[in-house]
């Protein structure tokens, strides 16, 4: 033996297309498949060591957005929350003015006079848009009507909020 742990100059026993037991001569070309896949394995991996540590020494800036632009983003999802509950709260301001006319609130009450000063106000303009059956109905049709394009208004523009934010 060898000090390496081998055989010597000899190959392993029992090569491909030799019988099992009889050695193979160490001076036989790697001419066999198994020999020319080993050796081209080794190439590649040689090839790609290579390229690792030529990559690792090259000086480069770290991945990543630019400098300052991590603070952007939560800034601008924070205000695209806010807004969102803003417009929730809005949309519900002007159901409970709908529900303080139908139901024919007192005027006097400290909560049904601020519902009753603000909700014209936030109408959208829809305060008036259709006439069905009853002024009750209507009224709740057309600041029912208000109330969801809040809502629709504050999700959609607190969604383009947050994707400019992602740019």
């Amino acid at each position: 033996m060898c000090q390496h742990g081998g055989m010597g100059d000899r190959a392993p026993e029992g090569g491909a297309g030799q019988p099992r037991g009889e050695p193979v001569p160490a001076t036989q070309p790697a001419t066999q498949p198994a020999a020319e896949a080993l050796l081209r394995w080794s190439r590649r991996h040689a090839e790609a060591a290579r390229a690792a540590r030529a990559e690792a020494a090259t000086p480069r800036r770290a991945a990543g957005p630019a400098p300052g632009a991590g603070v952007l983003r939560p800034v601008l999802g924070g205000v695209a929350g806010l807004l969102r509950v803003a417009c929730w709260l809005v949309a519900l301001l002007i159901v409970a003015y709908v529900v303080f006319r139908v139901a024919d609130a007192n005027p006097t009450n400290m909560w049904a006079a601020a519902v009753e000063s603000w909700a014209p106000r936030l109408d959208l303009g829809l305060a008036d848009l259709v006439s069905v059956g009853g002024p009750g109905i209507s009224l709740a049709v057309n600041y029912g009507l208000a109330a969801i394009a809040w809502a629709v208004l504050g999700a959609v523009v607190g969604w383009l909020i947050r994707l400019v934010a992602k740019i």
